[in-house]
């Protein structure tokens, strides 16, 4: 996803695998500059932190710990405590300790800058799409954060995955930095690989216009208004990869620990912050169509199935072409 616009100042960069993004209204003059540098200082630290694919993590450290309880900065606490309060929000259908079940099928190592293999190819030969389900197991309940001591509570052994919700939680805490460095109601983007968060603009001021980018690609260029809060997108086709029994991709469903072939290819979710747009995202898309509609409604959204059938919906009218 994109925002084209020429008031804004503009900064990009590598970080979390991925494409890091920031706009400001160049009103905003030096604040802007800090804002930048604030930004892109919290991104990096954010990576070296939360990454599985860095051994000298504090999240590997986290995993590999022996102890029950772990002490832990307050970035790790945050995080924790957002990816269980999101697995309980979704019945365990997001969980984020489907580790093993994901290197399991070979994403063992970082996918940035490898080109994956063809999304037309795996949906010819996935099998039927089924709805995903949580794991009865429910071991995401064995975690427990405690904020004020700054703490970590599980069964050892039990790995997290920062993939379910840290590029939502990066740009809502680039956010929050901001709102003590930019004068009320500048203008801004925080564009973390498509989670996207954006600083509310009054009434007299046209709303972000944000382009859609969806896998597969809509024979017409899709777009949404926005005036405030965050929008994801949660997609199948930029991570899919050849195994020796087929094609797998790195949402998987909790219930079976195999990759998640719902009938939708992708899904984008309008939320008040980037973390809530994650989240109805990537369950929009574990759920399938049917629900999907259903989850994105009520603040808007685009869904893409597995035959190309593109719906636009927003809470007064819903929009489908194939």
């Amino acid at each position: 996803m994109s925002q084209n616009t020429g008031q804004y100042e503009y900064r990009s960069f590598d970080a979390m695998g991925t494409r890091i993004s920031f706009w400001v209204d160049r009103a905003a003059g030096r604040r802007a500059q800090a804002a930048f540098r604030a930004g892109e200082t919290f991104i990096r630290a954010f990576d070296q932190r939360l990454s599985r694919f860095k051994p000298e993590s504090e999240l590997c450290a986290l995993n590999a710990d022996p102890r029950e309880t772990v002490e832990v900065s307050s970035l790790m606490a945050r995080f924790v405590a957002a990816a269980i309060e999101i697995a309980h929000e979704t019945n365990g259908l997001i969980d984020p300790t489907l580790i093993e079940d994901v290197e399991d099928l070979g994403y063992r190592q970082t996918r940035a800058g490898m080109k994956g293999a063809p999304l037309s190819e795996a949906l010819e030969q996935c099998p039927a799409p089924t709805p995903a389900s949580p794991d009865t197991a429910e071991r995401w309940r064995e975690f427990s954060v405690d904020m004020d001591a700054l703490t970590v509570t599980r069964t050892p052994g039990l790995r997290l995955d920062s993939g379910g919700c840290g590029k939502g939680l990066a740009a809502d805490q680039v956010a929050a930095i901001w709102s003590n460095l930019l004068e009320p109601g500048t203008g801004y983007i925080v564009d973390c690989g498509g989670d996207m968060r954006v600083g509310t603009l009054d009434e007299s001021s046209d709303p972000y216009v944000i382009q859609i980018d969806t896998v597969p690609q809509t024979p017409e260029p899709l777009s949404v208004e926005l005036r405030a809060g965050g929008i994801a997108t949660s997609g199948i086709g930029n991570r899919i990869w050849r195994t020796d029994d087929g094609f797998a991709h790195h949402l998987i469903d909790p219930g079976t620990g195999m990759p998640a072939w719902t009938g939708v290819a992708s899904a984008t979710a309008i939320g008040p912050t980037a973390l809530a747009a994650e989240s109805i995202a990537k369950l929009a898309l574990l759920t399938g169509p049917t629900t999907a509609r259903e989850l994105l409604t009520p603040h808007g959204g685009v869904i893409v199935e597995f035959d190309g059938t593109v719906t636009e919906l927003n809470p007064t009218r819903t929009e489908v072409h194939a």
